[in-house]
């Protein structure tokens, strides 16, 4: 199995004091496992 790593930046506006935190992360204009293509702006 290959895996693939990518660096991102991101807001964080609620991080736990143990570094948790929630969110979403989606790439957009591309497929998805389920067969669905996000467009910018449907977040």
């Amino acid at each position: 199995m290959t895996f693939k790593t990518k660096d991102l930046f991101f807001k964080a506006e609620a991080v736990q004091e143990d570094g948790f935190f929630c969110g979403y992360c989606n790439t957009f204009n591309v497929k998805d496992s389920y067969g669905d293509i996000v467009k910018k702006g449907h977040f």
